[in-house]
């Protein structure tokens, strides 16, 4: 989430609790409540689903509202995953998910030209691909993930100590997994009326819902001046670049999924073309590539 986001997030929070503070009479469906508890859920390690909890109470009727805020974005439910990211999202077993996932996109991603000398890319040279999810398909290395749109909104597969997270210093059952979903893009909104009229349920919202990923490619720049490497994302495929008899090898990695990041593999890279004393890809060709199927 970017920082400016985050802000986003903190002034939604910052609603409940002045009208909490205030002591202010909040109007929900035709009737009156006073916040009893509220803040952004908290937890050891990680972050719980829930951005927002608020315990309502009007004496007779208390109501718990537990929000994930949204950016209000057609495409992209989270850009250019981080594995603390993804074990927020999927839990602890976030690792075999993606490899699972991927698994069945083996074969597009051998298909791949790494090494741009000329066309569309000319001068790039592929660290690995990073990891996006999407609301829709989106192209060759795309494909529907093996979790439910349920399951991650809510993130019903995170551990027990996000779920079960604090709120004003105290642990509160299911605190951390989302109900609601808000979507909003700055701080217009004023009050929490605002707010709690325009959530949804994220029961109704995941109807027949979907979720997606699609990795897209980090490279190298090798033309650039200086030359330049696209972000340093955590990847969810990498190339094991490496020097073997004078000639530049490399090897798809799938079993460790936003385990390395771009910065590891550019460092790897930089390494073998110092060693062949290649500078960019025109130095790159027949005599010193091992497998020239990659080149273009």
């Amino acid at each position: 989430m970017s920082k400016n986001f985050s802000k986003v997030e903190q002034h939604i929070v910052s609603l409940f609790l002045e009208a909490k503070s205030m002591d202010k009479a909040i109007n929900y469906n035709g009737k009156q409540y006073k916040i009893l508890i509220a803040g952004k859920p908290t937890s050891s390690k990680g972050e719980p689903k829930t951005d927002v909890y608020a315990l309502l109470s009007n004496g007779s009727e208390n109501i718990e509202f537990k929000i994930s805020i949204k950016k209000d974005n057609a495409d992209f439910l989270e850009n250019k995953l981080t594995k603390i990211g993804a074990e927020r999202l999927f839990g602890n077993n976030w690792s075999e998910i993606l490899t699972e996932s991927i698994a069945p996109l083996i074969g597009e991603f051998e298909k791949r030209i790494l090494i741009h000398r000329t066309k569309r890319y000319k001068g790039a040279i592929t660290l690995g691909w990073r990891f996006e999810l999407v609301n829709k398909k989106n192209g060759k290395l795309s494909n529907e993930i093996n979790v439910s749109a349920e399951e991650v909104y809510k993130g019903l597969l995170l551990d027990d100590d996000k779920k079960n997270a604090y709120v004003e210093n105290q642990r509160i059952p299911n605190s951390g997994v989302a109900e609601h979903i808000l979507f909003v893009n700055d701080i217009s909104i004023t009050d929490v009326e605002t707010v709690l009229n325009k959530v949804k349920t994220i029961d109704e919202y995941t109807v027949g819902k979907k979720i997606y990923f699609a990795c897209k490619a980090s490279n190298y720049q090798s033309f650039k001046n200086p030359p330049e490497v696209e972000g340093f994302r955590d990847l969810s495929v990498y190339i094991d670049w490496s020097v073997e008899n004078s000639q530049l090898k490399h090897k798809l990695r799938f079993d460790t999924p936003l385990m390395k990041n771009g910065r590891e593999i550019f460092k790897q890279l930089e390494n073998c073309l110092n060693i062949l004393g290649v500078r960019d890809v025109t130095g790159l060709d027949k005599t010193n590539v091992r497998d020239c199927s990659i080149c273009n």
